[in-house]
């Protein structure tokens, strides 16, 4: 095999002058551009990193962000519980003393119309009992009745006190006073010479008795000299059954602002 000198040296040659114009016009272009890219790389990881540590701190900004806003929400959940347990215990105080004060209202309300009903029935049955009593009373108003009623009037006329009679005695003597009479009824001359008879007896004296029509004593008489006063009436029974009643009443209900259980 023959070798062509000539053709190998001028490829060697063509391709130094190949190599050479590929590293002229291209190898540095290549590295120039490499160089750039490789500080464009440079630098975007630079940047990643950055932002990576940048996204860290604000990860952590969060998270300590995050236990704070967990934290004092715990705290106002507390504080709320607090403040809706205070208030639910100064709700239920208000509404026991309202419900007590109300209570005591009712009670009181309840014990006023208690007391009352208890005076109506009272004055009810005392003021029935008596215009029935009167009422009937009237109706026995005879002689024979009278004539009871005089000789029991006598009768107390005698139990005067001694000491007392003696000074009503001086004092009609003196006169100082006169003597009255006044009945439910118009007694007659008998009966009138009947009381005048037992008053000189009594007094010993024979002053004029001043007699007076009083229907109110209810089938009464009554005699008063100075300031002292004998009489005999069929009210004072009837004073008795109203003050026995009333005791009663008082005791089955009490008096208004007893506390008397309703």
């Amino acid at each position: 095999m023959i070798i062509d000198w000539f053709t190998v040296i001028a490829q060697i040659v063509n391709f130094l002058i190949l190599v050479a114009l590929l590293r002229f016009f291209l190898f540095g272009r290549i590295r120039s551009a490499m160089r750039e890219r490789q500080a464009q790389i440079a630098s975007s990881l630079d940047d990643a990193r950055k932002s990576q540590e940048q996204a860290a701190r604000e990860l952590e900004s969060y998270r300590e962000e995050k236990r704070t806003w967990e934290e004092k929400r715990d705290e106002l959940m507390k504080e709320a519980s607090r403040e809706a347990a205070d208030k639910r215990r100064q709700l239920l105080k208000q509404a026991k003393e309202e419900a007590g004060k109300e209570q005591d209202r009712m009670l009181s309300s309840l014990r006023e119309k208690k007391h009352e009903l208890a005076r109506d029935l009272r004055l009810m049955s005392l003021e029935d009992a008596v215009g029935i009593t009167r009422r009937v009373l009237s109706e026995l108003s005879t002689v024979h009745v009278e004539q009871g009623i005089v000789d029991v009037f006598i009768s107390r006329m005698k139990d005067i006190p001694p000491d007392r009679k003696d000074r009503l005695i001086q004092a009609v003597r003196k006169g100082k006073t006169a003597i009255t009479v006044r009945s439910s009824f118009v007694p007659g001359s008998a009966l009138q010479e009947k009381i005048l008879e037992a008053v000189k007896e009594e007094f010993t004296v024979t002053a004029p008795l001043e007699y007076r029509h009083d229907p109110a004593l209810v089938l009464g008489i009554e005699m008063k000299v100075d300031d002292y006063t004998v009489s005999f009436s069929a009210g004072e029974f009837l004073s008795d059954v109203e003050e026995r009643v009333s005791t009663a009443i008082r005791g089955a209900f009490g008096r208004p602002g007893e506390g008397a259980h309703v």
